[in-house]
């Protein structure tokens, strides 16, 4: 069997079954961001090249990729959010490119921009200082997209802040040390932001946060996956996520398929599916109750991938 049994207990009539898309999509590339959006995933930026930044921007609908055009400027590492009461895309900061004394260097942004009824604004107001590998989430409850961490050249953060469509707002509270390549996603179950790895400066972190909009908390797990940056994760519309690849404390990029459910971690292991990768995208399609996965590297200097692949909850077959 190509499929092996997840070890759930809540899933065990169920599998996950990786799938790999075919068709014409974005080009290769990472540190790309997806957002579910008006029963679409869509993408925007990434790199993949030395000199090489993107600025367009594709929607995943119908088991297709369709070109939406160009978006605000190039760049990757961004943060990256829909602000579904306001129905508009929100994006803030990450890296571009930038022509210094005749020579092109990588520059980090602190600007923002909203995209709404296919058209690019942007907004003129102060910020959060220049990041990148920071990361956003739109935090439903009270309509306010929330940040944490993230770096640039002179400083790894570790501050948490909320932008509420017009203004940004530092919020004095306690939480996650600094860290940068780790992941913010909603739960809309239990209506809670969960945080998890990413890098410190001097070591790769697994530990996992939950934040209600006042306050963090940090979460125990028996068993979890091993400390790593620039991984994936999503959660379903059932409080269930998924966590795949990243750059781990092997000192490689990783394969694994992990899920949180119920507060716990549990491994999946599913024979057909995608190789080792980091910084790749992910995103869960509401419409489809499937995880749609794209790009991705096989190391900070590796080949960058073409792939589209589908992780799709299936009925066990019996035998």
């Amino acid at each position: 069997m190509k499929i092996l049994l997840i070890t759930l207990a809540v899933l065990l009539s169920n599998t996950y079954e990786w799938q790999i898309m075919s068709g014409n999509g974005p080009e290769p590339r990472y540190i790309n961001q997806m957002v579910y959006a008006n029963n679409r995933l869509i993408i925007y930026g990434g790199k993949n090249g030395d000199n090489k930044g993107f600025d367009d921007l594709w929607e995943w609908k119908n088991g297709k990729w369709n070109s939406l055009g160009n978006g605000a400027t190039k760049r990757w590492d961004h943060g990256y959010a829909y602000m579904g009461n306001y129905d508009q895309i929100f994006i803030f900061g990450g890296r571009t490119f930038k022509n210094i004394q005749g020579k092109e260097e990588r520059v980090d942004l602190n600007d923002n921009w909203i995209y709404k009824n296919e058209e690019w604004e942007k907004l003129e107001i102060n910020s959060p200082d220049p990041r990148s590998s920071h990361s956003v989430v739109y935090y439903q409850n009270k309509q306010q997209v929330i940040l944490f961490g993230g770096r640039n050249k002179d400083e790894i953060f570790g501050d948490t802040w909320s932008f509420d469509g017009t203004k940004w707002n530092k919020l004095e509270v306690f939480g996650p040390a600094k860290r940068y390549g780790h992941t913010l996603t909603y739960n809309s179950v239990s209506k809670t932001i969960y945080l998890f790895g990413g890098y410190d400066g001097n070591k790769l972190l697994n530990d996992i946060w939950a934040f209600d909009g006042e306050n963090w908390t940090e979460l125990e797990s028996k068993k979890k996956p091993s400390p790593r940056m620039a991984h994936t994760m999503q959660f379903d519309n059932k409080g269930n996520a998924v966590l795949f690849g990243g750059w781990d404390d092997s000192n490689s990029v990783s394969d694994e398929l992990w899920f949180w459910t119920n507060d716990e971690w549990k491994i999946c292991y599913i024979e057909l599916a995608p190789q080792a990768r980091l910084s790749c995208s992910i995103g869960y399609d509401k419409s489809n109750n499937e995880f749609i996965l794209f790009g991705g590297s096989t190391g900070f200097n590796g080949q960058f991938l073409p792939e589209t692949w589908k992780l799709s909850l299936t009925k066990n077959k019996r035998h």
